[in-house]
């Protein structure tokens, strides 16, 4: 924790420095009078922190998501169902296989949910506990799936729904022929979990527990019985009433999305996929019901629970448990609130996105400059629908000019977006990432844990640089259609 809010804090210092300089030389970055750097020590910016202090501490993107969604994952943690889960893989699994079924199981959660995180690290330490293995290593990889390769994906989610819409949108404002679907960049996404599946095992299993200091022995430190539970043997009558439970809520779920007309959880107005967008957007809700119902099933019908007082015990010990990531996302807010009043993160996004425009360069060159200068933008504006939104409308009509179509030029920004996702100490996951791995190893710094992940942001660069070269050169689809 302490290192996030020193990185917070020489962010918020520099981010401070910087909106004086730019205010001072009236940097801009549009045409509107709005689209200028604002200095953070002016009246006008010390009121806005001093005013909106509550609501700013309460901003952070995935705060409210991260707090309902731990209230499910506590009541499956403290009834033993977490445990039971990483021994049914870890037995089901042969040993061989561990690491790429851990690691294909974090690309369908992202794809599921981006708020399933809560869940999945912490399961993906117990899973190679349960094996023998480092459990940190665990978390690392779990981490690397979920975040490091968003740009992989064996079906389309919320995330094709929402940039492939945005490409759409400007690829339209521009005149730029076609139409663009959510399953446009698919056959690429699909490789890519493959190729991306094959490199992680090879990281996890030789490369980084060799260089990176995090031993593949299982040396840590037991987890806490506070974070995850006390395990026990599986019950083989809980994990059914677990199932059970899971599908029931899951089948009232479709039953509110399905129906055309009547449905809540569709948009029937809208085409193909997009129709299911307030269902992939409820995700934090059906997580949290899911995972509730399942661990309550689970611990009646393990026989570990015999009164419903357990539940409410399991959601106040999850809400205990929670009280480093509300600490550090009070602080990081206040940082991005602090980028956000400065427009220092849209001028970047911006400038960066004039220089691949302005760039006369061969397709793949493009799509090279592209992925690095969207991770450089993660590190100013996190939301990746937020930066895409800024950069597609300057980068795709020059892009379309030089032959680079909007489906790639979406593939290549996903690609910049993602990989640096595990080393910025500022990003939701990361920090979730944290407190899961100090369950086994309290040293664990945040310096430390990005410094580990460095090995996957530059392997997962290459491979979607590489691909993107691959696909260019031989002229692939990148999706169907």
């Amino acid at each position: 924790m302490k290192g996030t809010i020193g990185i917070g804090a020489a962010t918020v210092a520099v981010v401070a420095a910087l909106s004086v300089v730019g205010a001072s030389q009236g940097w801009t970055f549009g045409n509107d009078s709005a689209d200028v750097v604002q200095s953070l020590l002016v009246p006008d910016s010390i009121r806005v922190f001093l005013t909106e202090a509550p609501s700013i501490a309460i901003g952070y993107p995935p705060f409210g998501t991260i707090l309902l969604c731990s209230l499910g994952a506590g009541v499956m943690a403290a009834s033993g169902l977490l445990h039971a889960i990483a021994d049914f893989v870890a037995r089901k699994v042969p040993g061989v296989l561990i690491t790429p079924a851990v690691f294909l199981m974090g690309l369908i959660c992202h794809q599921v949910s981006d708020a399933l995180y809560v869940v999945y690290l912490p399961l993906c330490g117990m899973i190679f506990q349960t094996r023998g293995r480092n459990p940190v290593l665990g978390v690392m990889l779990g981490f690397a799936a979920f975040s490091g390769a968003l740009y992989a994906s064996l079906f389309p989610g919320l995330q094709d729904i929402v940039l492939l819409g945005i490409t759409e949108q400007a690829a339209r404002a521009a005149g730029i022929a076609g139409t663009i679907s959510p399953m446009a960049n698919m056959w690429f996404s699909s490789a890519n979990a493959v190729a991306l599946t094959l490199v992680a095992w090879a990281l996890v299993d030789r490369v980084v527990p060799r260089f990176a200091g995090a031993s593949d022995e299982a040396t840590a430190a037991p987890a806490t019985t506070r974070a995850f539970g006390d395990g026990g043997l599986p019950d083989s009558r809980g994990l059914l009433a677990a199932g059970a439970a899971s599908l029931l809520v899951l089948a009232g779920f479709a039953l509110l999305a399905l129906v055309p007309d009547v449905s809540p959880l569709r948009t029937d107005t809208a085409a193909g996929m997009a129709r299911f967008e307030p269902l992939y957007k409820s995700g934090a809700a059906i997580i949290t019901l899911t995972s509730a119902a399942a661990g309550t099933a689970y611990g009646f019908a393990s026989g570990r629970w015999r009164k419903l007082h357990r539940v409410a015990q399991a959601v106040e010990a999850s809400m205990r448990d929670l009280t480093p990531f509300l600490l550090m996302a009070i602080f990081i807010a206040f940082v991005v609130k602090a980028i956000d009043v400065s427009n220092l993160g849209r001028l970047a996004a911006h400038h960066l996105a004039e220089l691949v425009r302005a760039s006369d360069w061969h397709e793949s060159a493009i799509a090279a400059l592209l992925m690095a200068v969207t991770a450089l933008a993660d590190f100013l504006m996190f939301s990746a629908s937020a930066k895409w939104t800024v950069i597609a409308p300057t980068v795709l009509p020059a892009l379309d000019q030089s032959g680079v179509s909007p489906a790639v030029a979406t593939a290549a920004f996903r690609v910049g977006d993602a990989v640096v996702n595990v080393v910025n100490p500022l990003q939701p996951a990361a920090v979730y990432a944290l407190i899961s791995a100090t369950a086994w190893d309290r040293s664990l710094s945040m310096a430390r844990l990005m410094g580990r992940m460095a090995a996957f942001a530059a392997s997962f660069f290459v491979v979607g640089l590489t691909m993107l070269m691959i696909w260019s050169a031989l002229g692939l689809p990148f999706g169907p259609g």
